[in-house]
């Protein structure tokens, strides 16, 4: 019992201590939104060059796409046109950051951990891309239908877009590994004793890679992770090995790997990864250095006694936003019925590997695409696509899904 009551009360405080930064943060994404459609993108990014590498980068860092979100996005822009740096740069640096985490990075963990996390995303992006962009690859890649041409979307631009986007699409996409990370917080930072590690394994190269090994395959968001870093720390970790949790974490899994394989090749894949372990080791060498005597490894009892009303009444706001978000998205799924005339051919796929409204809308562009299709219905929590239409041709529409980075099984 005493062990559930110091779970629930790390747990509020962290929550607590991210909640105002959060909020914030949701707004700013929703600003971002309407500010930055796909379109606009794919314009800026639909060329080769290294010019397009920094500008993938520079659009990559400060956008609210999670680490599956990302992986439709990087790849439409390669099948529009973009280079493979450009992909690349856009697949290293969008899902370290965004605007909602570099703010809770922010109010959790300091302005200088802030800051050091937006540079470290900004170098590995321009790294990566340069480094991908001079490895010869047979065939490069997957053979994808590559155009320089793509469709304008209309901007929305209206506030109730702003406000759907930023406190209901993005808490419900980043919601479950939020609510996850907060929960592995509490647990760690009640069962876990203070300063464990910094008597075990400490800063040692051996921490690096322990906790690469844990980062590498784990699909973590840039956001979920922060109350982790948190309490890794706490336990005695140093400060550059969870910032190797950070940047490793949210920038590599196993979709994303599988992605670049597909898309970019066998030597791209393995020349991404490398320059993300090595650069996240370098940046946490660095950093641990930097902070010696600094006394920022104790920033956390900064924050420790020093929560006011006001975070524990935006961190119940937070988890009303998230809650709703959760069980709304629930509700949809289980009142669900079909609206499709038994005149028309009907297809329905297993789709792997979607996570976030950013996939099953890229998966829904992709399969409607088709004239012969009339409608698709894409469905994120049991992973299917509903497809009516006439002359529907199943290979055809698998064929363009899995070109996005996913894998299709038949129904």
């Amino acid at each position: 019992m005493t062990y559930i009551i110091e779970i629930l009360y790390k747990f509020w405080n962290i929550t607590a201590e991210m909640a105002p930064y959060l909020l914030f943060g949701f707004f700013m994404a929703g600003v971002l939104h309407i500010l930055l459609p796909r379109d606009f993108i794919s314009r800026h990014l639909g060329k080769r060059g290294i010019i397009q590498t920094f500008k993938a980068t520079i659009l990559g860092v400060p956008m609210p796409l999670c680490s599956c979100g990302v992986i439709p996005v990087g790849a439409s822009l390669y099948t529009q046109g973009a280079g493979r740096g450009a992909t690349a740069a856009f697949l290293a640096s969008t899902p370290q950051t965004g605007v909602d985490s570099i703010l809770a990075t922010y109010g959790l963990l300091g302005p200088l951990f802030a800051a050091v996390r937006v540079g470290v995303a900004f170098v590995t992006g321009i790294v990566a891309g340069v480094v991908v962009d001079r490895i010869p690859e047979k065939g490069n890649g997957t053979a994808l239908n590559r155009s320089e041409d793509f469709t304008q979307e209309k901007a929305n631009t209206s506030v109730s877009s702003l406000i759907t986007y930023g406190f209901y699409t993005l808490p419900r996409d980043i919601g479950r590994s939020l609510v996850l990370g907060l929960i592995i917080a509490g647990i760690l930072g009640a069962v876990i004793p203070e300063h464990f590690f910094s008597e075990t394994i400490g800063s040692s190269p051996l921490a690096f890679l322990a906790i690469t090994a844990v980062a590498i395959p784990l699909y973590v968001c840039s956001t979920g992770s922060i109350p982790i870093a948190l309490t890794l720390i706490h336990a005695g970790l140093s400060p550059g090995t969870a910032l190797v949790f950070l940047i490793a974490g949210p920038a590599t899994n196993a979709a994303t790997i599988g992605t670049i394989w597909n898309l970019l090749g066998k030597r791209s894949s393995i020349a991404y990864l490398a320059t993300i372990i090595g650069l996240s080791w370098i940046a946490g060498w660095l950093f641990d250095g930097i902070v010696t005597g600094t006394g920022i490894g104790d920033f956390h009892a900064e924050h420790a006694g020093h929560i006011q009303w006001w975070n524990h009444a935006a961190a119940a706001a937070l988890i009303a936003i998230l809650g709703h978000a959760l069980i709304r998205r629930k509700i949809i799924k289980s009142s669900e019925k079909s609206l499709f005339s038994d005149t028309q051919e009907r297809i329905v796929l297993r789709i792997d590997g979607m996570r976030c409204s950013h996939c099953a809308q890229s998966v829904t562009d992709s399969i409607s695409s088709n004239a012969n299709v009339h409608t698709a219905e894409v469905n994120l929590d049991r992973g299917l696509a509903t497809i009516t239409g006439t002359s529907l041709d199943r290979e055809l529409l698998a064929r363009g899904i899995e070109n996005l980075g996913y894998t299709v099984r038949n129904e």
